[in-house]
Order: structure tokens, then sequence, then C-alpha cells
């Protein structure tokens, strides 16, 4: 193996180490439980809701629907677009 594709070889090795590392930051976030920032939302939904884990994007759409449930407004209808 020359000098060349033996440097090659091992960029790839730490690219693959790379991408295993996302992988496994990614796949973490497929079954998680209640982040503190949902905790107040869980508790609202609880008795609807079987599992006690889910995915970063389930606790993200279940706080936008507590909100919504709540009439509690992130942006001012100003800023979001509403005429309310």
């Amino acid at each position: 193996m020359t000098n060349e594709e033996k440097a090659a070889f091992e960029a790839l090795q730490a690219t693959v180490a790379q991408q295993a590392a996302w992988i496994k930051r990614q796949e973490s976030l497929l079954s998680m439980p209640c982040p503190v920032w949902a905790q107040e939302a869980y508790d609202f939904y609880k008795p609807y809701i079987s599992d006690e884990k889910g995915s970063y994007d389930f606790w993200r759409q279940l706080v936008i629907q507590y909100r919504h449930e709540k009439g509690i407004l992130v942006n001012g209808p100003k800023d979001s677009g509403s005429t309310k």
C-alpha cells in the first residue's frame, strides 16, 4: 500500500467513525424519555399516552399541540402572520 493509499484509507476510516457517532446520536433521538421542556405537556396528556418514551419530533409535536389547546402563543400575532 502506497503512502497516498494509506492516507486515503485512514481518512476513510475517520469518516466512517464520525458517521457511526452521528448515527448513534440520531438513534438516541428516536426513543427518548420526556425532555424537561416537554414535561408540562406530557403531564397534561399523560392519560392519553401509552408509552413514556418518544422521538424528539413526538415531544416537539406534543408541546405544540399543548400550546394550541391552552391558547399559548409563542410568537405574537404580528410575528406569526395571524390576525387574531
